[in-house]
């Protein structure tokens, strides 16, 4: 086998990893253009490929959730980023995402990124129901204001859950 062909043949599995993913893949340049993004982050997002390349990837995220900053911070110090944040579709619902990924430099010395992001529509909504079955059952009950703040998350969950639902459908 040629050097060429050993080549050719780690871009295709790199390439089928990138299209195959069951997460959002985007690829981004130092000032945050998104250059690549895999048909997941598409459907996830609700967006064209061209409409994709023409944002800032920070635009894929709602900025007013307070964890945005720690995030960008994270990634600035260490070059890794992971966290829960709101994710924006193009409709402007929001869904939470778990977003992670790594900064480098590719071999002429430019910063890139590559975030992942997870819809985690189900996780969140596993999480309402446990909620759910603990005031049921009344194991908290003594406390209420655990209770009401039970009652709150559980709440917010479940309409994060059926807006990610509705959008997905």
């Amino acid at each position: 086998m040629t050097l060429e062909t050993e080549v050719h043949n780690e871009q295709e599995r790199f390439r089928a990893l990138f299209e195959n993913s069951i997460d959002a893949v985007l690829l981004i340049n130092g000032e945050g253009t998104i250059e690549a993004a895999n048909p997941e982050a598409r459907q996830l997002f609700s967006r064209t490929e061209e409409e994709i390349f023409q944002l800032n990837w920070t635009e894929l995220l709602d900025s007013t959730d307070n964890r945005l900053k720690s995030l960008l911070t994270e990634r600035e110090q260490s070059g890794r980023f992971k966290g829960e944040l709101g994710c924006r579709r193009k409709d402007g619902s929001i869904f939470l995402g778990e977003v992670s990924g790594t900064s480098y430099r590719d071999k002429t010395g430019l910063l890139k990124a590559y975030p992942v992001v997870a819809d985690n529509a189900l996780e969140n909504n596993a999480r309402a129901a446990m909620i759910d079955v603990i005031l049921r059952r009344g194991v908290l009950a003594q406390d209420a204001s655990t209770v009401k703040a039970l009652s709150t998350q559980r709440d917010l969950l479940q309409r994060a859950y059926k807006r990610a639902d509705a959008a997905h459908h």
